[in-house]
């Protein structure tokens, strides 16, 4: 997760260098398909990195952040601070990336504050 928010802002300019083909993917059904299949290996990704920075947390914990933070580094939400909130890409990827390390740094220095058993049978 120490990455995170240098992946954040390279992430975010690259979006910004295929805004076509980004936009195919979330608004076309041949598009979404090949989301679908390509997204488990960034799901995977980032469930690596909360694992190996937060081991002391249980599984639906863990499950969370990269949930939330998955969230973050996305294409819905660089398209969403683009276009409903007139942010630049390099600009969205420094609020994202602050975000990531505020995530990252509560959950360090609080993991009580985290939600608990977040999940039914995990």
């Amino acid at each position: 997760m120490g990455d995170a928010p240098a992946f954040a802002r390279q992430l975010f300019r690259s979006f910004d260098d295929a805004e076509l083909i980004c936009r195919a993917q979330l608004n076309t059904p041949v598009g979404r398909e090949v989301r679908k299949v390509t997204q488990r290996g960034r799901h995977q990704a980032v469930r690596q990195a909360v694992n190996a920075t937060f081991a002391e947390l249980d599984g639906p914990t863990r499950v969370g952040l990269a949930a939330v933070s998955q969230s973050l580094l996305s294409l819905p939400t660089w398209l969403a601070m683009k276009d409903y909130w007139g942010l630049s890409s390099p600009e969205s990827g420094e609020w994202v990336a602050w975000a990531v390390r505020v995530l990252t740094d509560a959950a360090r220095a609080h993991p009580e504050r985290l939600p608990r058993k977040s999940r039914q049978g995990a």
